[in-house]
């Protein structure tokens, strides 16, 4: 085991800390530089109020990894597990992107991840939760590292560019206040958004969706505090029920945007403008 009681600084070098076994890293613990941080291990844990900061900051374990306070321009975190939120942490993840990959689930119903970044990208075998506190960008991230090894030479550590949302269970993700864009990404595949159950998408500002989402056979919900815009060419697609839910302005379809449901309601405080809507029973209600 390593087992991190105390902080490990430096003042301009890059940081690595590898075990076979399990990474701990205690309460009040701070892993910090301003070049790059890389954690590898077996399973990792961080305390509510342990903090890594880097430029970049990459996080792998085999198994779970146990997210207390990360901070740097870009994130990277790959689980052969989970990804959990620890209790008493702040904010899981800020800076400029998040590069998220986990073989299991991603956050809980009962607790979310929690980010304050721009970018967005998941990849997750089971269920995805995540709450953002302001704007976000759903779209591509990269993230590279570099380590040092035992005879003085540095190795660079590369996550592949990573689009998109996908969850093989429930996907779930909010902005609690500002704008939630969906990019298709640099895969180019017309999708933003992908899930095998229910998927919500929930802005604290406009909701402005770029590229299709789906979900092959669950409830596709969209709640935004203001406006929803569907661009040219989007399709939002399952075979369950669809909402789209603009609570306080309008919602928006380009002509050639699609949305397609068992049943379908579309709701906005102010105009409703129509694309191409089918289901089995559509509602529209415009203020």
């Amino acid at each position: 085991e390593l087992l991190v009681n105390a902080g490990v600084r430096s003042t301009g070098g890059d940081l690595a800390l590898k075990t076979a076994d399990a990474l701990v890293l205690a309460a009040g613990v701070t892993v910090s530089t301003n070049a790059t941080v890389s954690l590898d291990a077996q399973a990792m844990t961080m305390a509510g109020t342990a903090a890594v900061n880097g430029s970049s900051v990459r996080l792998h374990a085999a198994t779970n990894v146990v997210l207390g306070n990360v901070s740097g321009m870009g994130v990277s975190v790959v689980a052969g597990g989970d990804v959990l939120n620890a209790e008493g942490s702040t904010v899981n993840v800020s800076g400029g992107s998040l590069r998220l990959q986990a073989a299991g689930g991603a956050g809980t119903a009962a607790r979310h991840l929690t980010t304050a970044v721009d970018v967005l990208s998941a990849d997750v075998g089971g269920s995805l939760f995540l709450s953002e506190a302001d704007g976000l960008a759903v779209d591509t991230v990269a993230v590279s590292v570099t380590e040092l090894n035992a005879d003085g030479t540095a190795t660079l550590v590369s996550d592949a560019a990573q689009s998109d949302l996908s969850a093989g269970g429930t996907l779930v993700l909010r902005t609690v206040a500002g704008a939630l864009t969906l990019n298709d990404g640099a895969d180019a595949d017309g999708v933003a958004v992908s899930a095998v159950g229910r998927v919500l998408l929930g802005a604290g500002g406009e909701l402005l969706v770029n590229a299709g989402v789906r979900s092959t056979g669950g409830d596709v919900t969209f709640k935004a505090a203001q406006g929803i815009a569907l661009a040219a060419g989007v399709d939002v697609d399952t075979s369950a029920t669809v909402s789209l839910d603009a609570q306080a302005g309008a919602l928006t379809m380009a002509g050639t945007a699609a949305v397609n449901g068992g049943s379908v309601r579309l709701h906005a405080a102010t105009d409703v403008v129509l694309g191409n809507v089918s289901g089995t029973g559509v509602s529209v209600v415009a203020g």
